[in-house]
This record gives C-alpha cells, structure tokens and sequence, in this order.
C-alpha cells in the first residue's frame, strides 16, 4: 500500500489539492485506509458497467 499512498499523495499536492507532499501523504492515506477509494471505485464501476450495458429499444451495432 505504500506505492499507492506515495502516487497518491504526490498527485495530490501536484493538483493542488494539497499545498505539500508531507499533506498529500497524510491525504492519501486517510483516503485508502478509511475505504473512501473503495467506495468510489465502486460507484465508477457501476456507472461504467450501466453505459456499457445494451439499452431496450435502441439496436446494437453489427460488427463490420
């Protein structure tokens, strides 16, 4: 987990969501170990998986 609290807190401060590296590390650990990267996988994958899914009505693309 260290790899991903270091990518993490060092895009944090990168972006601007943090003014330091030592705030981003803080950031990004709160982050992965309270389950809020988790949980946010989880929405991103849901939505994801429903814009992939066919929708009634509309017909799917042959393949060329």
């Amino acid at each position: 987990m260290n790899a991903a609290i270091w990518n993490g807190g060092f895009y944090l401060w990168q972006g601007g969501k943090c003014p330091d590296l030592e705030s981003g590390l803080m950031t990004a650990k709160e982050i992965l170990t309270s389950g809020k990267a988790a949980q946010k996988l989880a929405e991103v994958a849901a939505v994801s998986q429903s814009l992939t899914e066919p929708k009634f009505g509309v017909p799917e693309a042959s393949p060329a």
